[in-house]
């Protein structure tokens, strides 16, 4: 049994990759050819968009203490919130970034 998993898994492995492979160098399907370029760019910015020390930082801010509403705290949570979307370039009762 645990021998037929193993060639199921490794056939698996080595039929996805390829497959992968092959995909990776494919332009992107569904968009006009001379979009691809910006296209492009824009999934490499969002590959490298999340960045898990400062994801790790923000959430630190955020729970090191209790912020129950209208205590101090929550005041600061909500403040420093609002700073960190206004430094990212989103307005006050807008759902789009400025330009």
């Amino acid at each position: 049994m645990r021998i037929r998993q193993r060639v199921c898994v490794t056939l698996a492995t080595l039929t996805a990759i390829p497959s992968l492979l092959i995909a990776q160098g494919q332009p992107i399907r569904g968009f006009p050819a001379d979009a691809l370029a910006e296209r492009a760019r824009l999934e490499a910015v969002l590959r490298t968009t999340p960045d898990t020390a400062q994801i790790r930082q923000n959430l630190l801010f955020m729970s090191e203490e209790p912020h129950h509403a209208g205590s101090p705290r929550s005041k600061a949570v909500a403040e420093w919130a609002f700073n960190k979307f206004k430094a990212w370039g989103w307005r006050r009762g807008s759902t789009r970034p400025k330009r």
